[in-house]
């Protein structure tokens, strides 16, 4: 919908509940499952009230100041063009936690909580600082959730990206944690001095020939280097992971991985491969195969 449409069908009253029928209508064509119009209304109320959702329900009559509808006005339009609404109002909740994204860094995922709960639960009883490290960090959440929960752990993450490295940086600012950032390539690996206990990774693993199943908003607006991989390799950055690990890990050290739910007994066999014991393949909550474990 045009600028123009957005600004002559405004109600005139800038109240909460008014704002909220008009987002709901403006969003009505494209998002057509109500439950999704639903959630993007209450992100977008969220933003440019500064309210909490039950604030949100408990005040109809508060009023949204004038910066604010103009934001709002461009955030409708983005809306409509199919951007993801996590980039619209700038940031995702991860692990309890919130996280500043935008067209650097994937939006995080609720599967990649899993992968963050394994590790804690599998080292809840460690008493021993523990060291670890994120490659392909992102936007910092899987290591800034790991070392929100474990202070006492030394957390690093690693990214080719500068732009992932500066949106990282500032989350783990923005959440209280310090975590050390490195500019890395998985595929051009520079060595490293340091060794870490745990290994954790969630890279691009997406074949080119599943982006027919995606959606628009993923397609046109995330971060392409940070999702795909060939059809001829799909597991290139698990292999360069497993290569890499050798010396990054210490001995008996650990790896998780996040993977394609269509090559997990693949990823298990090549874990093998380079020698990993104890490599256990690990279902989502809805039953699909999308993490690994190994040990060094």
């Amino acid at each position: 919908m045009s600028q123009e449409n957005i600004n002559r069908m405004w109600p005139a009253s800038n109240m909460v509940a008014q704002i909220r029928k008009h987002i709901q209508q403006q969003l009505a064509t494209v998002f057509l499952d109500e439950q999704e119009r639903n959630v993007l209304t209450s992100m977008i109320l969220q933003r440019i009230t500064g309210l909490s959702k039950t604030e949100i329900t408990i005040q109809p009559d508060f009023r949204v100041n004038e910066s604010d509808i103009v934001w709002l006005k461009n955030a409708l339009e983005d809306l409509n063009d199919h951007c993801p609404v996590q980039y619209v109002v700038g940031y995702e909740e991860f692990y309890g936690l919130k996280f500043n994204v935008n067209k650097h860094v994937l939006i995080p995922r609720p599967e990649t909580e899993e992968l963050v709960k394994w590790v804690l639960d599998d080292h809840a009883t460690s008493k021993a600082p523990l060291s670890l490290i994120d490659l392909g960090t992102g936007s910092g959440c899987i290591a800034i959730a790991l070392k929100h929960n474990r202070s006492d752990w030394s957390v690093s993450g690693l990214d080719k990206s500068v732009e992932a490295l500066t949106v990282a940086q500032s989350n783990a600012l923005q959440n209280g944690v310090e975590v050390d950032f490195v500019e890395n390539d998985l595929l051009d690996f520079k060595p490293m001095s340091r060794k870490f206990d745990i290994v954790v990774s969630n890279p691009p693993y997406i074949r080119n020939s599943e982006k027919r199943l995606m959606q628009k908003n993923v397609l046109e607006f995330e971060p392409e280097m940070a999702l795909f991989v060939e059809d001829d390799d799909p597991l290139i950055f698990y292999r360069a992971i497993a290569e890499i690990s050798k010396t990054l890990l210490k001995d008996k050290g650990f790896i998780y991985l996040e993977i394609n739910e269509a090559f997990g007994n693949e990823t298990v066999e090549m874990l093998k491969e380079y020698g990993y014991g104890g490599v256990e393949l690990r279902e989502d909550l809805f039953g699909k195969s999308r993490m690994v474990k190994a040990k060094k």
